[in-house]
């Protein structure tokens, strides 16, 4: 399931072996990123995500505890890309 935006482009490179079964969630969670975005107006620009490693443990990580990372990451770091930019201006 790739991204739905064009501009978006995920890859994966993983360090550790067994972690595949994540890929879904992952880009679960960098569509929902990129809705929430949309609705609020602020629209991604090019982007290139490269994913190396899911910490997880056997228990207490599920999907959904992945896509809500994965989401929350990208959030803040694209708050923190936009602080950086408001400051320079």
């Amino acid at each position: 399931m790739p991204s739905e935006d064009p501009r978006v482009i995920l890859t994966f490179v993983w360090v550790e072996h067994g972690k595949e079964h994540w890929e879904t969630a992952i880009h679960e969670g960098l569509n929902r990123f990129l809705d929430n975005r949309r609705e609020a107006g602020k629209e991604v620009g090019y982007t290139r995500i490269e994913m190396q490693r899911v910490i997880s443990h056997p228990i207490d990580t599920d999907e959904y505890a992945v896509r809500y990372n994965m989401t929350r990451a990208l959030e803040e770091a694209f708050r923190n890309h936009e602080s950086n930019t408001e400051s320079v201006a």
